[in-house]
């Protein structure tokens, strides 16, 4: 089936003289690379994927060099010895904890810091087993298979209100818009902060220069459309005879990567949903067009051929092997590419446009990210206290988008400034912001309207085949109908979110339907608290 956007051969955009590595863009603000999501706490994802700003795996971190100065505590520390347990999975954040632990630890002798920095999977296992037996660390993570509403019922975690001094400026200064009633406010009280806001948009491109030059085309001065993706994709790899391809992509990117596509086509969804309509809309001519293209291009030979034994963490190297000429992920592995390839040449562009060139925006739920926890247990909640007013602070926050390379931001627009100003992002990671601030778009948030709505997320039940099965099966031929599995990924998804919304309402909560329609959404600019009022 063919539809009105599949990609038709068309020929090159004029070539500029180089493929500048970075686009002369605006300073970022926080608007443009908050979070989309926040693990389980996505609204209406129902397992599927849209535009990802997370970090994926273990990225390793920067390596830029801190001078922590960790100003006299607000309100009097105990003299005692005391020991602080500190659980997190380091990544990204990792050089800016390490280096404020050593800080905090030469400005107060009598405390140490127990740090453990674990994967995903042992944070998983091994707090709620410390919970239950009362060894919990002071700091953590909150596992990724807890919801927040379930840490918050049965006591595992201790508001911050009467902990952190001078609590109320320091959250006037993080920014009331970043603390979202059921993400980190529960009755009332402030249960956490986000450590950092998002990581980027993703997709973005990453080229490298030689191969695009080679191939005359600069995506940089002139963005490339899907035709053109294609072309310049079949041009590197007809040039690399072999050796290199056009496109580089993981298996488990091919959904996120294809959703993408769309939504910059003009699909309008997040997480599969026009809140528009409050109904899913995977089956849009948007996505069946972008599953389409990617047809084409593995057709085409394109794309690197081992990529469904890939995952994007595995993927990301070899973009620096010069192993294809492009690969369009989050701008977290930067600072990888930089230390591990310091002589690679690559260069960021905005992800494509449909074939009518036209701009469209992605919609994100700005969540945060690395949202720290205080254990209600801890001995000693006034030092936390002390290290989270830090943490949360200008300094801090410069010192954390110092410490990542400029990769995370600040939700605080001084912090981001501040570090930028201090020559602590590379140009690289400057445009790559500028493109996240150029097309992401603040989406509506059904529990920012509604907070019960946090009863319907507990009682959500994924959906399979969700859109990652059914993007393998695309691209491997076992699925030959893309509309009716969208179709039916549709109804499959309608019928989750039916049933989370009846479960949630039997045991009590007002919530409905209604709740996911926000008639007045324009995907185009952000959505605000009076939007919410308009639409109530």
């Amino acid at each position: 089936m063919t539809s009105p956007h599949s990609p038709q051969p068309a020929a090159l955009p004029p070539a500029a003289e180089t493929a500048r590595r970075t686009s002369p863009e605006t300073r970022p603000s926080r608007r443009g690379i908050l979070s989309l999501g926040a693990g389980l706490l996505g609204i209406g994802a129902l397992g599927a994927c849209s535009v990802s700003t997370g970090t994926p795996g273990d990225v390793p971190a920067a390596q830029t060099p801190l001078s922590i100065d960790i100003p006299d505590p607000a309100t009097p520390l105990p003299e005692a010895a005391a020991t602080i347990g500190w659980m997190d999975n380091g990544n990204l954040k990792g050089p800016f904890i390490q280096a404020f632990h050593a800080a905090y630890q030469k400005k107060h002798p009598q405390v140490t810091i127990d740090y453990t920095e674990a994967k995903w999977a042992t944070i998983n296992e091994s707090i709620p087993l410390a919970i239950r037996n009362g060894s919990a660390p002071d700091v953590f993570l909150l596992p990724n298979t807890v919801p927040r509403q379930v840490a918050v019922a049965e006591g595992w975690i201790a508001p911050l209100d009467d902990v952190v001094p001078g609590f109320a400026q320091w959250k006037e200064q993080l920014g009331e818009d970043v603390f979202i009633p059921g993400v980190e406010v529960f009755d009332g009280k402030t249960y956490t902060f986000p450590l950092s806001v998002s990581n980027g948009l993703n997709p973005t491109m990453f080229f490298d220069v030689q191969r695009m030059e080679e191939a005359g085309v600069d995506p940089v001065g002139e963005r490339l459309t899907w035709s053109g993706l294609r072309k310049v994709a079949a041009d590197i790899t007809r040039a690399g005879a072999g050796e290199y391809y056009g496109l580089l992509i993981g298996k488990d990117q091919l959904s996120s990567f294809t959703s993408a596509l769309a939504i910059l086509a003009g699909a309008g969804t997040v997480g599969g949903m026009d809140y528009r309509s409050g109904q899913y809309a995977y089956e849009s001519d948007e996505m069946v067009a972008a599953f389409e293209l990617m047809l084409a291009m593995r057709d085409d030979g394109s794309l690197f051929p081992d990529y469904m034994s890939l995952t994007e963490a595995t993927a990301a190297p070899r973009l620096a092997q010069r192993a294809a000429g492009m690969f369009f992920t989050g701008p977290y592995y930067i600072p990888q590419w930089q230390k591990d390839s310091p002589d690679f040449d690559f260069g960021v562009a905005a992800p494509p446009t449909g074939d009518d060139g036209a701009v469209h925006h992605v919609g994100y739920q700005p969540f945060g990210t690395d949202h720290l926890f205080l254990s209600a247990d801890s001995a000693h909640p006034e030092i936390v206290g002390d290290m989270f007013a830090y943490i949360g602070s200008v300094e801090g926050q410069a010192n954390l988008v110092a410490g990542s390379g400029g990769i995370l931001m600040s939700v605080i627009d001084e912090a981001n400034t501040l570090a930028e100003e201090r020559g602590d992002i590379s140009e690289q990671g400057i445009a790559a912001r500028s493109h996240a601030n150029e097309l992401m778009r603040i989406a509506p948030i059904p529990q920012t309207r509604n907070p019960q709505i946090a009863q319907v997320v507990m009682e959500m039940k994924a959906v399979k085949p969700a859109l990652s099965d059914i993007a393998i099966g695309i691209m491997s031929g076992q699925i030959s109908d893309i509309r009716t599995a969208l179709r039916d990924l549709d109804s499959a998804s309608e019928q989750a979110l039916d049933d989370a919304i009846a479960a949630a309402r039997a045991k009590g909560a007002e919530v409905s339907r209604e709740d996911y329609v926000f008639p007045t959404w324009d995907p185009s600019v952000d959505f605000g608290i009076a939007d919410y009022e308009a639409d109530a």
